[in-house]
């Protein structure tokens, strides 16, 4: 029996030596769905690193409308049209695998991370303190990188981001992760021998909405070895199978050996 490519080679080639017919064939969408699999960033674990932010920075750099809100939380109406909600325009770069931050010293030297860090303000105040609303972005500029020029206007944010590609600032960080529950959960693959598998649910049942922090993957000590971290963990209330992502948890001063410029970045 012959195979199915055997005569391969025989096939005519060339779109001028086919005898082409035009079959009806499914319709591409105007808007294709984001691909699902890839290979993602391996898992950088909790700590305090050194990162550098790529070159590109301002090519990273998106736009998005913020629902603007009272100290409630409810929604303030727009003065020139208050059946809408008042809408403010806000920041955001988003570092991914292509154009990823990089982690600079330490044995994770090269180690690329992707987050993203907007100039939305949230409230920083203790409980029952007066609301101090301050982005990450803020904390970013001025905090880690003592960035002195003006924050006041969108236009502002971006010369500062553009000001501070290829520069370097310091961080503790984190994992996080969100149980979806607009999507099938994930749960433990029992086949898998590695432990780390999973598959989706198939019963259907869908995530709770949790949310996961660094806490959720901590790994226990062991015979006398000190615990670590795992980049999966399970949802404490349904028990989905989540993989924990980057979080930038604190933005941190920068060293005096960083003010300097004594370290060889």
């Amino acid at each position: 029996m012959a195979h199915e490519n055997e005569h391969d080679e025989e096939r005519p080639r060339g779109i001028n030596n086919l005898n082409i017919r035009d079959d009806v064939t499914d319709d591409v969408p105007s808007s294709l769905p984001e691909q699902m699999g890839g290979i993602g960033l391996p898992p950088l674990f909790p700590g305090t690193h050194i990162f550098r932010i790529p070159q590109s920075v301002a090519q990273l750099i998106e736009t998005y409308d913020e629902i603007v809100k009272d100290a409630q939380g409810n929604a303030m109406a727009d003065p020139a049209n208050p059946q809408q909600a008042l809408l403010v325009q806000r920041i955001r770069v988003r570092f991914d695998k292509d154009d990823p931050l990089l982690v600079v010293g330490s044995s994770e030297d090269g180690h690329p991370v992707a987050t993203s860090i907007s100039n939305q303000p949230r409230n920083r105040a203790r409980k029952g303190e007066p609301r101090i609303l301050v982005s990450d972005m803020a904390y970013l500029l001025r905090e880690s990188m003592k960035y002195t020029g003006p924050l006041t206007k969108n236009s502002e944010w971006i010369a500062a981001l553009q000001w501070a590609a290829g520069r370097v600032f310091r961080a503790e960080h984190g994992l996080s992760a969100y149980c979806n529950d607009q999507k099938v959960r994930y749960i433990h693959d029992a086949s898998d021998p590695t432990l780390r598998g999973s598959m989706l649910d198939p019963t259907g049942q869908k995530g709770c909405g949790e949310r996961l922090y660094t806490s959720s993957f901590r790994l226990p000590a062991q015979n006398g070895q000190p615990g670590g971290y795992s980049d999966l963990a399970y949802c404490k209330k349904c028990q989905a199978k989540l993989r924990g992502f980057f979080q930038i948890e604190r933005f941190l001063k920068p060293t005096e050996a960083m003010l300097a410029d004594d370290v060889p970045f």
